[in-house]
């Protein structure tokens, strides 16, 4: 999905969680998912480049 700056704004306003951290399959000792998908995409908030970025969302995101 793509992003910009309102959806940085918005999502910290409202307190969006969607990062490896905020969810409850992760696995902090092991800086990995508990289902065993990739985590690389999903770690940290996305990088905006030029007002722009990309999101990744999980599918199985699940709140702690």
């Amino acid at each position: 999905m793509r992003i910009d700056g309102s959806f940085v704004a918005d999502a910290e306003r409202h307190g969006l969680r969607y990062t490896c951290k905020d969810c409850g399959h992760f696995l902090a000792a092991r800086s990995a998912c508990a289902h065993e998908w990739p985590v690389d995409q999903h770690l940290l908030p996305p990088m905006l480049k030029n007002g722009e970025g990309r999101i990744v969302f999980c599918k199985e995101f699940e709140l702690e």
